[in-house]
Parts: structure tokens; sequence; C-alpha cells
């Protein structure tokens, strides 16, 4: 076999495992983002009687399950949360689709966010937020970056009013993410060695 033969086939090799391994890095962050689990993995900080928590079968695709969050007063922080663990550095999209069933006051919204959490849990170092009003399933996207000194992002839903305080009203949310994009590094380094081997055979 010849050199150029053995090169191309190591570099057929490293491309495949540069395609393979970014896949099996990749991923969701979230579990049960559907709610095809019921509420598995989610918790609910409201009262279970003014402000509560359950399952719809209203979803953007009209199968399978949605969360149906239902808040009636400004009292406590009627948050669903889940929380999962990240790393520094790391580029996440955040995603959620949201219906509004019950709007409180024509001002009034349901808030979409991610808190990147020191791991105290005692301050927001960085966030973002999604804001739905509408009475038709809304698709919305957004990214960030994980800082330094986060090691758990927050996903959580709560109504707010247009003071940005704890709001009322009732939201279904379905198909919930929160993804990573991996660091193309590896991918940049291996099509570095393919050039290089290629270019010894001449």
């Amino acid at each position: 076999m010849s050199l150029t033969t053995v090169g191309h086939y190591i570099c057929f090799f490293l491309v495949c495992s540069s395609l393979a391994v970014p896949r099996a890095i990749a991923g969701e962050l979230l579990a049960n983002g559907g709610f095809e689990d019921g509420l598995n993995a989610w918790s609910f900080t409201g009262d279970g009687v003014t402000d509560t928590l359950g399952l719809s079968s209203d979803t953007p695709t009209a199968a399978g399950s949605s969360a149906d969050l239902d808040i009636n007063g400004p009292a406590g922080l009627p948050w669903l949360i889940q929380d999962v663990q990240v790393t520094s550095g790391m580029e996440l999209t955040f995603t959620t689709s949201v219906k509004e069933l019950e709007p409180n006051n024509p001002d009034a919204w349901i808030a979409g966010q991610v808190w990147m959490l020191p791991p105290s849990l005692a301050s927001i170092l960085s966030s973002t937020a999604l804001f739905f009003t509408s009475p038709d399933w809304t698709t919305q996207t957004s990214t960030i970056t994980v800082p330094a000194g986060a090691t758990v992002a927050r996903v959580l839903f709560t109504p707010q009013n247009p003071s940005f305080g704890v709001g009322a009203g009732r939201y279904l949310i379905d198909d919930v993410s929160l993804t990573f994009v991996p660091e193309p590094a590896s991918i940049v380094l291996l099509g570095t060695i393919c050039a290089t081997l290629l270019a010894r055979r001449r």
C-alpha cells in the first residue's frame, strides 16, 4: 500500500471522527423538556392552591403534553424550574414554545429565563429571557455563554407584571430546550493533520 493511500485512509478516519465526536458531545441539557414524562425533572414553587402546575393535551404539534402553569396571585415566587450542570465557556441555546390562555391584564406576560449561577446558587452571574403574550403557540430562541464561575444553568418560567414583579395568568409551556454547541477546535486540528499528511506525500 502506498504512502498516498495510507494518507487518504488516515484522513478519511479523522474526518469521520471529527463528525462523530461533536454529535456525541453536543446534546440536550434539560430532561423532559417536552413534558412527555409528566412533570418529572421539573420543580414548582407555587402553593398548589392559588398557584398550580398541571398538564395539558394542547401542544404545538397536537400530540403529547404541555405544562399548564396557572398563577392567580402575586404572593410568593411561583416558578417552574429545572437546574442543570454547565461549564464556563459553553455556548448555550435556549428555546421554548408558549401559549397564553388567560392573561391577567393586557400588559402581563410570562418570562422564560435562564440564570447562570455559581455553586452556592446565591447570585445570578448572567441571564437571558424570552417574553410571551400571544394566545397562539409561539416559539422563541435565545443564546447565552456560561460565564466564569457559573456551574448551574437554571431554567425557569413565571408570569410577570409591568413592574417585572410576579404577575398572574395561565400559560401552556412546551418543547423547552437548552442545548450547547461543541468547541470546533478539535475539527480544525484534525483538518490541519490531514493537510499535513497529504502535503508530505508530495
